[in-house]
Parts: structure tokens; sequence; C-alpha cells
């Protein structure tokens, strides 16, 4: 193991040697990356010596090259946020070095001192190699991580540095805790330096470009992780102080110090003042900006958009959005409304009962705050002027002594609310990032609520006109039953004492009531096309129902397979039939009949109404067929043809149509076919599905 280690010394001094010789030649601005190096080459030399004193300072000696190329490296590569926090772990690492070499030095003292001192020197000399362990390698992680360029040479020289400190960190432990390993271990290091001279070697000969972005919560962390490995040194140091400070002093220290740590530990944990002052004393002593906003607009975008759950409404996680930002577990909304009033919209966490309603302001005080919108200090309004200067605004008069701050909420220079905010756990002096971060924030929550407020304005808006389409489709529908009215009604003149016309004339009566129930109906708040019920439907038999309605009108011949069998919504079929074959009788001539036919394609079944009326041009079928108040009629509405399918198609079907003009129209009705069973009753409960393959009914002119 002696002479391993000797031999790793002796071409550890040759390589980094001329790693520094060469990196001095191969970059002008390679002082503190050479120096390093050379401090590598001399630990090796130092450690090579067989001097004790020599050997103790070796590894400050290489640390502190390290410590003071990452120091110079922080500081130079441009101005980032998170630098004071990395400029001061490095300060940190520098004292522990300078620590170091000085115990070294007090072991060289001419003053004699006894053994218990000497054990003391070792102790805190082992201690300090232990956190400055700690702190190398959260410094050495945060950069590694935080740099952007992930083939740089500066990351390869920070993942070395990572493995010799981590090496140090283990031979610290084993020495403290007195593992037999600890010697072997601390005589090896000579090793892992020449093991890590080819790695040091290639970064050499790289570019050193990177960029910082270290996260806020990264250096909490790191802050966490220094504080354990401190904890940790305390107990060590305390167990070993045994040795000469004898046992009741020993357990005196340890009693006190595990009762201070305990209650430390535990003031942090519940007390929300303590972690507020805690995290103000590092933003402002460690951070050039109070806020990670990258941080608090994730905060913000996901407790506005509901992320997480929770059964809080839109006006709520306005509130809590800004709360947050600022450490307030409660806040309230106020609308700006009519008259220049506000009006309570939804509070959070704050008492109902203690809220007014309403608030009334002036009228120049709320321009002010429509102008400016200026934070507002409640508790001291005339003391403190936000980020835009002092105003004549006043605060709301909410009448809550517990009320901190007030954010007004302006979107395009008007106001759309006030956010009030209540004390926080840590009451603070606000500064200018404080203003201008939520002053940001209210802007942003004023366009998320006038979104909101939109979109239930567009909700409204689309209700109202799916009630207008109800009432267009019931017109058109009205507008037929008027007209077979009206013709019965013309017809009952000369025909009325027949009683084929009168049966026909109760028919038409009866069937016109059925419409107008079942027009009501669709007046109520479900919806326009009701779900369809799909059941078996006899094609031919629905078809002659309809023939038969319409002899009062017209001809209307019927041609359908004999046991046919749909699978549709029986009422809502004939509706949409119905609407089809009054289409066709209104654009057809009195002599010209109107054929209804029913007929099997294969697995599917069609079923059509065609016409030899005025038709219709192709321009007219690709734009405007289907779309309201589109019609080739003077008085039509253009409804009939669009119902229908839409009809068809809530029932799985499709609707095809063939028109030329002055030759006629076809409108085809695919369904889904069911094959008929025995004794199979049609959908409307009649048993007539026998008879001739083709069925053919004349309706008479009354």
């Amino acid at each position: 193991m002696i002479a391993l280690a000797s031999w790793s010394l002796s071409l550890s001094i040759l390589l980094y040697a001329a790693l520094a010789a060469w990196r001095v030649r191969l970059s002008r601005d390679a002082g503190p990356l050479s120096g390093a190096l050379a401090g590598m080459a001399l630990f090796a030399a130092m450690s090579l010596s067989g001097h004790e004193v020599l050997a103790a300072a070796a590894v400050p000696v290489r640390d502190a090259g390290w410590t003071l190329y990452l120091w110079t490296a922080t500081r130079t590569r441009g101005r980032i946020a998170s630098q004071r926090w990395l400029r001061g772990l490095s300060a940190v690492m520098a004292m522990l070095v300078v620590a170091r070499l000085a115990v070294v030095l007090e072991t060289i003292s001419p003053v004699t001192v006894d053994a218990g001192f000497t054990d003391a020197m070792a102790l805190a000399y082992v201690s300090a190699g232990l956190l400055f362990a700690v702190a190398a390698l959260v410094l050495v992680h945060n950069l590694y991580f935080a740099s952007s360029h992930g083939s740089s040479g500066f990351q390869m020289i920070l993942f070395a540095l990572g493995v010799l400190w981590a090496y140090d960190l283990n031979v610290a432990a084993a020495t403290l805790l007195n593992y037999g390993f600890a010697d072997p271990l601390a005589l090896s290091r000579g090793v892992v330096a020449f093991l890590l001279a080819p790695l040091f070697g290639l970064a050499a000969r790289r570019k050193e470009q990177w960029r910082i972005t270290l996260s806020r919560r990264a250096a909490f962390q790191s802050l966490s992780l220094i504080a354990l490995g401190g904890y940790f040194v305390v107990i060590v140091l305390v167990g070993r102080a045994e040795n000469w400070l004898g046992a009741a002093a020993v357990y005196a220290a340890l009693l006190l110090g595990t009762v201070g740590l305990s209650t430390l530990t535990v003031t942090f944990l519940f007390s929300a003042h303590a972690r507020g002052w805690l995290k103000v004393f590092i933003s402002k002593h460690l951070f050039e900006h109070r806020y990670d906003y990258r941080s608090e607009w994730l905060r913000f975008s996901a407790t506005i958009n509901g992320v997480g759950g929770g059964a809080l409404g839109p006006e709520e996680r306005a509130v809590k959005a800004v709360a947050d930002v600022v450490e307030v577990s409660r806040g309230v909304l106020y609308l700006a409304g009519p008259d220049e009033r506000l009006d309570l919209a939804a509070h959070w966490n704050w008492p109902r009962h203690t809220l007014p309603e309403t608030m009334r302001i002036a009228s120049s005080q709320f321009q002010a705050l429509e102008a400016g919108g200026r934070i507002l200090i409640l508790d001291d309004i005339g003391s403190q002027d936000g980020a835009d200067g002092p105003g004549d605004a006043a605060a709301p008069p909410l009448g809550d002594e517990n009320a901190w701050i007030a954010v007004p909420l302006v979107r395009f220079r008007y106001l759309v609310g006030v956010v009030v905010l209540g004390q926080p756990a840590l009451v603070r002096k606000l500064d200018w990032e404080d203003f201008d971060l939520l002053k940001v924030l209210g802007q942003q929550i004023a366009s998320y609520l006038a979104d909101v407020q939109n979109q239930a304005e567009l909700e409204e808006a689309r209700r109202f006109d799916e009630f207008n389409r109800r009432f267009a489709f019931i017109i058109h529908d009205i507008k037929n039953v008027v007209s077979q009215l009206s013709l019965v009604a013309t017809n009952a003149e000369r025909h009325g004492a027949n009683p084929r016309f009168q049966a026909d004339m109760a028919s038409t009566l009866k069937n016109a009531v059925t419409k107008m129930n079942a027009l009501l109906s669709r007046l109520s708040s479900g919806p326009a096309v009701p779900e369809a019920e799909l059941a078996d439907v006899h094609a031919g038999t629905l078809l002659s129902g309809l023939a038969d309605r319409r002899r009062a009108q017209r001809l209307v011949e019927v041609e359908a397979d004999t046991g046919l069998v749909v699978r549709a919504d029986a009422e809502a079929l004939r509706l949409a039939l119905d609407h089809l074959i009054q289409n066709a009788l209104e654009a057809s001539a009195p002599d010209r009949p109107v054929r209804l036919e029913a007929h099997a394609d294969g697995d599917h079944a069609l079923v059509s109404v065609a016409d030899q009326g005025s038709g219709m041009s192709a321009e007219f079928l690709r734009k405007h067929l289907f779309k309201p108040f589109s019609s080739t009629k003077r008085d039509g509405f253009g409804i009939g043809a669009g119902e229908a399918r839409t009809l068809v198609q809530a029932m799985g079907g499709e609707l095809d149509v063939e028109s030329t003009e002055g030759v006629g129209s076809r409108f085809t009705i695919r369904l889904a076919r069911a094959l008929l069973n025995e004794d199979h009753p049609d959908a409307s409960g009649n048993e007539d599905a026998a008879g001739s393959a083709v069925e053919t009914i004349e309706g008479t002119r009354a």
C-alpha cells in the first residue's frame, strides 16, 4: 500500500505540473485553473516529503487552489441572481481551509502543550475537513446541475472534484469515528489524485463556457445539507470532548446541545413567524432578488387553474393565488360594480360575518385606483408608497383591523376589482420588488376574472341561441300545421257532408293536436334534439300512416318492401319524414304526386321521399340546403331539411340528397336494418306486415 501510494504521488507530481504548464500555454486567461492544477502537484510533493507537518498541510493547500478556482469562476460569469449564494459558499470553504492551515501551524508552535490540547487540535483539523467536504460537495453539485452546457470542460472538472471531495468526506468520517481503515484511506489520497489526472487533462483542453441557472429551491436544499453536516460534526465533537473535559462536562454539554437543537428544530417546524424570518434573512443576504420569479409564476398558474384539486371556485382561487405570494392565509375579493362601488364576490379563510356586502368609495379614489393600480397598505396608508410613488388613493373601508394590503385588479385601465389580504404571520415592510410583483399579478388576475365573466356571458348567450333555435324550428312546424288546417278549412265548404272527408278531417285535426303538444314539450329545458330511443320500426306501416294523413292535401304514393324493419326512433323518424314530405308537397305542382319508398340495401334500409317539383341547384345543395333561413321558397323558413338531418343523425343514420332543377328532388334516409321475426308487431302496434311485395296507397284530394 505504501509503495503504491508513493508511486502514485510521484507520477501525480509530474502529471499535474505538466498539465499546469500546458494550460498556461493553451489559454491566456487560464490563471485560476493552472494554479489549481499546480496546487495538485504541490499536494503530491508535500504528501511524498515524509514530513508530518507538510503532509498535514498538503490537503488544505490542494483545497485552497480549487476553492480559489471555483470562487473566481462564479465571480466572472456575468451577473446572475444566485451568485451571491455561490460566492458565500465559496467563502465558507475558504475559511475552513484557513482554519485547517491554522491548526497545522499551531502544532509547530514552540510553546509546550499537553496531550489533551494536541488531541483537540487534531479533532478540530478533521472536523474542519469534514465540514469543508460537505460544503464543497454541495457547491459542486449545484454548479454541475445548474450549468447549461453538458459537454463543457467545466462540468468535467466539477465531476472530478466531486469524486475527490467525496473521498475526503469518507476519510474524515472514518477518522472521527475511530475506524481502523481511516489511515489506509488517508494514505491512498495520492492514488485518487493520480487516477483523476486524465480527467483533469481532458477538461483542461476544452472551453469552460457555462451559465448558472441555480434555483432558490436548490439553494435552500443545499443549506439544509450543510446544516445536517454541521449537526453531525457537533455531535462528534461533543462525543470526543470527553478526552479533555471529563464525563460530567460532556454530559452537560450534550444535554444542553440536544435541548437547544431540538428547540430550534421545533421552532422552525411549527412557527410560521420563524420560517418567515429565516426565508427573508436568506433571501436578503444570499440573493439579489427577493423572489424566484419562475417558481412564483408556476405556483400562480397552478393555483389559478385549479391544479391539485380542491373545492375552490374561480374567485377564491384568484384570492389564494395572490395571498400565496406574500404568505398570507386569508383574503377577500371585491368586484367593481355600477356607480363606482365594490361588491363582495368571494372570501377565502375570512369570517363571512365581518365583511360588508358593498363598499362605496369616492369617485376620485376609484379613478386613482384605475389609473395607477397602486398597492395600498391598509394599516398605514400614508406612510408607505407603492412602486408607482405616492398617490391620493384611499383604502377601501373594509372595517377590519386584520386587513393588511389591498391589490387593485386593473385591466385596460379599468378597475375590475380589489383583493384585500389579511395580516401575515410575519409583518414586514414591503419594498419595490413586492409592489411590482403584486401589481403584475393583479393585472393577471383582472384578465382571468374578465375571462371568467366573458365565459359566463357566452354560456348565457349560447342558451338564448339554443332557445331561439328551438323556437325557429317550432315556428316552422306550426307553419306546416297551419297549412294543413287551412286546406282542411277550405275544402270543408265543398266536402263537409262527405263521410270520408269527415273522417280525414278528424284524422288531420287529431294529428295537428298531437304535433302542437309535441311542439310545446320541446320548449322545455331539455335538449333540442332528445336522445334517440332506438327500436324496431316497420317502414311500410310508418309510410302508409304518413300518406293517410296527407290524403286531404295531395296524392301520395307509397312503395315499400314487405316486412322491412329498421332500427330507429319511431317518433323522430316520423317527424323527419313529415318535414321532407311537407317540403316535397310545397315544391311540387298540385297535379304531381309525392312518392315514398322503402327498400332493403344489404344490412341497411333506404327510406326515400321523391317529388317532381322545381328542384335545387348544385350550389344551393352545397352551400345553403341545411342552413337555417335558407330556402328556395318565397315564404319558406329553410329549417325543415336541417332539422330532418339532425334527427336522422341522432339515430345513427345518414341523409342524402339528389336534386335537378326543373326535374325534382329525392331525399334518402339510410338506416340500419333489423330482421323481422314471425308475429313481430311493428312500432305502431299494427299487425299488417303481410301483403304483396310492394304496397301502393294513393291518397285522394278532398
